[in-house]
């Protein structure tokens, strides 16, 4: 097959990647300037999204064990984003929600987002905007089914020679690596672009 009028597929994904790669670098330099990292970003905006949670719900939601979400809003509290506060009708549960400070930093990061969108954007037309928007829609939707695939197909062989115990283990890993595919979808970052970081 000839490739003389058309880009071949390996040029394409070296393209994507070498977009997700300066997008990635560049969100990492401008969350590292505000102390924050991409996880702790993810608790932030899913706090903006969905008003004061639960721990177990932040857990549920992203796809992080509640060590690690324990560990991140402990991050956040010290930095002065977010805050603990009883839970209303649960003595034994607590609330995390976002402080002031919290609340104008990610109205910064939404201003500073719509003007980055603008400056790779702005120069196209309706026409090309819709089409970009639906190859890119496709490209997720084949890398998010190609990687729920491969996981079950990892847990399949993984549970085929392991004890009880271990297969309940493993289920439940394949399970959380299958809702962080599906969280990322649902929680929107600045400048975030997470194929490489979902593929690995």
């Amino acid at each position: 097959m000839k490739y003389s009028n058309y880009m071949r597929s390996e040029q394409l994904l070296d393209q994507l990647l070498l977009v997700t790669d300066t997008l990635a670098a560049d969100m990492t330099r401008y969350l590292s300037a505000r102390g924050l990292t991409t996880t702790k970003a993810h608790v932030l905006w899913s706090l903006r999204s969905a008003g004061p949670s639960m721990q177990r719900r932040l857990s549920t939601d992203l796809g992080y064990s509640p060590r690690h979400i324990t560990d991140i809003v402990d991050d956040l509290v010290a930095l002065g984003l977010v805050q603990r506060e009883p839970h209303p009708d649960d003595r034994r549960a607590v609330l995390v929600m976002l402080t002031e400070q919290g609340v104008n930093l990610l109205t910064e990061l939404e201003e500073e987002r719509a003007q980055f969108a603008s400056l790779l954007f702005d120069h196209l037309d309706d026409g090309d905007r819709g089409r970009l928007h639906a190859s890119l829609a496709d490209v997720q939707a084949r890398l998010t089914a190609a990687l729920e695939e491969a996981e079950q197909r990892r847990w399949a062989l993984a549970v085929g020679s392991a004890r009880p115990f271990d297969r309940l283990r493993e289920r439940s890993r394949a399970q959380g690596l299958l809702g962080q595919c599906q969280s990322r979808r649902r929680t929107s970052a600045p400048l975030v672009t997470e194929v490489i970081a979902s593929a690995t």
